[in-house]
């Protein structure tokens, strides 16, 4: 199985992380600028977290999360951003990526592991590999909200019931 290392992200690899998300389709869709992401990043609740990806074998950086613990509803983990390198995608650290997610909706903040939980994310809805992905992971979408972010961008919610033991 592969094994995924992260590191939350701060000022001094702050710029790494939002290489990475400007690199994908999604930064591409959804941000408009480097200067745009870091001022969103700024404005992040301090219930977010950002993590860094590694590749536990080779090192190397694939990717990055951006999770809101409270950030459905003001109660459930939302995932805000994943994002893995295009030349990292195909190679499952997507789906790690996720049980990394999972995990993290399970733990709280004050080191207590939960139960359950409930977590959601949003998906264009013309993202099909990233939708398979999800539903495979246990998603199922459970809306769909029309030019949320962007004209003629639908996005899809998606939850999942998270449970100890199938994180």
């Amino acid at each position: 199985m592969m094994k995924l290392t992260s590191t939350r992200v701060n000022q001094s690899n702050l710029q790494l992380f939002i290489d990475i998300i400007m690199s994908t389709e999604l930064g591409r869709t959804y941000y408009p600028s480097d200067a745009f992401l870091k001022k969103e990043i700024e404005k992040a609740s301090d219930d977010d977290e950002m993590l860094l990806l590694t590749d536990g074998d080779s090192k190397e950086l694939v990717g990055g999360l951006w999770i809101n613990r409270r950030g459905a509803f003001h109660s459930f983990p939302f995932l805000h951003v994943i994002a893995i390198k295009e030349n990292c995608q195909g190679q499952g650290y997507g789906r790690t990526a996720m049980d990394l997610f999972e995990d993290i909706c399970l733990s709280s903040t004050d080191g207590n592991r939960l139960l359950a939980t409930k977590a959601f994310l949003l998906v264009n809805s013309n993202n099909n590999i990233a939708i398979k992905m999800y539903e495979k992971c246990g998603y199922v979408c459970v809306g769909e909200v029309p030019g949320l972010f962007r004209k003629r961008v639908n996005e899809k919610i998606m939850m999942k019931n998270v449970r100890r033991g199938t994180a």
